[in-house]
């Protein structure tokens, strides 16, 4: 095929121009938005069970990539956020959604593992950044130790950090 060719192809073939970046990839915003309608949607999709097989649905008006592109933008959207649920058990609709960071996404997943010291509860890579020590020494520590030593023993002559000192 040739340039001429695929470019009166994608020409032919586009319905809105929001879908491909500059170098003919899909957006992350699209990717996004077609993985949420998979999920919800696709019953042979790998994650069908913990969405659309719970009953959770994508709203009519977000099956039009358009409608749910402007929405993102109006919204919060930038590169490097991802879509989460206010209420994990409700649809994907613009009343129940917004944009959080990737990595804080990464903390909302259902096999994270909490921990809860000095009154405060959060997941293992939260104590881990608060406290500059690695998770996989934290994960260890936790295994062999108590919280208390865990979490404030000393890492190679360096004291880690107290949750009121840090956090």
């Amino acid at each position: 095929m040739t340039e001429l060719q695929r470019q009166a192809l994608i020409v032919r073939n586009t319905t809105h121009g929001l879908s491909l970046d500059e170098t003919g990839r899909k957006t992350r915003l699209y990717s996004n938005w077609a993985r949420m309608k998979q999920r919800c949607r696709d019953v042979k999709a790998y994650d069908f069970a913990r969405y659309g097989g719970r009953g959770i649905s994508v709203c009519v008006e977000w099956l039009d990539y358009k409608t749910f592109h402007d929405w993102a933008l109006l919204n919060g959207y930038r590169e490097g956020m991802t879509i989460e649920r206010i209420d994990n058990d409700g649809n994907y609709e613009p009343r129940n959604c917004t944009w959080i960071p990737a990595s804080q996404q990464a903390r909302n997943k259902r096999n994270n593992h909490f921990v809860t010291h000095w009154g405060v509860r959060k997941t293992l890579a939260e104590w881990s950044q608060i406290l500059g020590i690695e998770s996989s020494l934290l994960r260890y520590r936790l295994a062999h130790w108590s919280i208390d030593r865990a979490l404030s023993e000393p890492i190679r002559g360096r004291i880690p950090c107290s949750y009121n000192a840090c956090g």
